[in-house]
């Protein structure tokens, strides 16, 4: 095969505001250029925001048009076959191309804020595909192709309108991070359950109403977002997620818990408020790694004997229930640095309470502490000198 000569090689390069570049590339800057009436600018480093292009070696690697009101991508940016790093985001696209997926080189491709309401099939062929960003635009399905993105890292959709997800989802297995919030997800595919790499997945203000058993098997799963869906009750295989540091299940209607949900050893912070729990089952005691537990605006009339047993708790939120007592080992949380106990019915307070020495804040009001015995008082008024800050009803104590 004879090698082209350098007349023809030369023929081939055109100068793009003094850029050397392919000349199918300089025709596809050329097009952006007029729909944007502005040339792209040189840059030395890319980021999602940056509006201009890198290139190397007569290829562009590197593109950011972002917020250009861009109304149309054509087959031209399939000429960019070098290009790595793509940032389109908010603009005004509503579809992309089908040749799309020749982009084979792309490791980042941010669409954020645009008006796609669909995916060409193609978009599986982007293999080399590590980080993706569709969130804010108006999909309502995911073609069964993306199933074929297996160095897909970070996949953002939040605030779409997507109802489902294809079973290829779970065919991801490199995936570490998922945000599907804001949404209209129904349900998800057992398949969710082979994300073996899954790290974060986010999935609040969804209208989720189970989960499949095959959440169980994401082992590497440190942050679990649920909040703000339709659950009413969890699996019990939910606690074989040994890796959960963060648990967000607020905003639901959940009644009660897996009877073994202190299996969940690791724990750090634990969401609960605003469901319909009435009680807590004895093992959440278990979590001993726990510092932050919320379960305001639930039922509550009663906590577990044991609950002095989370040494490590700081904050614990306990408004808007029916408590008007609390256990024995209460007073042993001797990290807990804010508590919340308004708006339950508290008629007295022990004088232990004075053994919670590191409290920053203590919430009483909206109780029934109009005349408490001169211990409880003196217990309040120690607290205070040790820095504590305590609110209360004017009119109380």
């Amino acid at each position: 095969m004879t090698a082209p000569k350098e007349d023809e090689i030369s023929s081939n390069i055109k100068s793009y505001h003094g850029i050397p570049l392919l000349r199918s590339e300089y025709n596809a800057l050329m097009e952006f250029e007029q729909q944007i009436t502005n040339p792209l600018p040189l840059v030395s480093e890319w980021n999602s925001n940056i509006f201009g292009f890198i290139a190397r070696e007569n290829h562009v690697i590197a593109l950011g048009i972002p917020s250009k009101d861009l109304t149309i991508l054509t087959e031209n940016i399939c000429n960019l076959k070098f290009l790595t790093r793509l940032s389109l985001k908010n603009n005004l696209l509503s579809s992309l191309p089908d040749k799309i997926g020749n982009l084979t080189a792309l490791i980042h491709l941010d669409l954020f804020r645009n008006n796609l309401n669909s995916l060409p099939e193609g978009f599986g062929n982007l293999i080399n595909l590590q980080t993706l960003e569709l969130g804010e635009n108006q999909l309502t399905s995911i073609p069964l192709s993306i199933g074929n993105l297996n160095s897909l890292v970070t996949l953002t959709l939040t605030n779409n309108f997507l109802s489902s997800l294809p079973v290829s989802f779970g065919n991801l297995s490199a995936l570490r991070e998922v945000k599907l919030c804001g949404n209209k997800l129904l349900f998800l595919p057992s398949s969710i359950g082979n994300l073996n790499s899954l790290v974060d997945l986010s999935l609040h203000e969804n209208i989720l109403s189970s989960l499949p058993e095959s959440i169980g098997n994401l082992k590497s799963l440190q942050k679990l977002e649920l909040q703000a869906n339709s659950l009413s009750s969890l699996p019990d295989n939910i606690i074989n997620l040994q890796s959960l540091h963060y648990l967000y299940l607020n905003e639901n209607s959940l009644s009660s818990l897996p009877a073994n949900i202190g299996d969940l050893r690791f724990l750090e912070r634990f969401d609960l408020r605003s469901n319909k729990l009435k009680s807590l089952p004895d093992s959440i005691c278990n979590i001993i790694s726990l510092r932050n537990l919320n379960l305001e605006r639930n039922e509550l009339f009663s906590l577990p004997i044991n609950i002095g047993n989370l040494i490590n708790l700081r904050e614990l939120k306990l408004g808007h229930n029916t408590l008007s007592t609390l256990p024995e080992s209460f007073w042993m949380l001797k990290s807990l640095q804010s508590l919340y106990l308004e708006g339950n019915a508290f008629t007295t307070l022990p004088e232990k309470i004075e053994n919670l020495s590191s409290l920053k804040w203590l919430y009483l009001q909206d109780n029934q502490l109009n005349s408490l015995p001169i211990k409880a008082k003196n217990a309040l008024k120690h607290l205070e000198r040790l820095g504590c800050k305590i609110v209360l009803n004017k009119m109380e104590i």
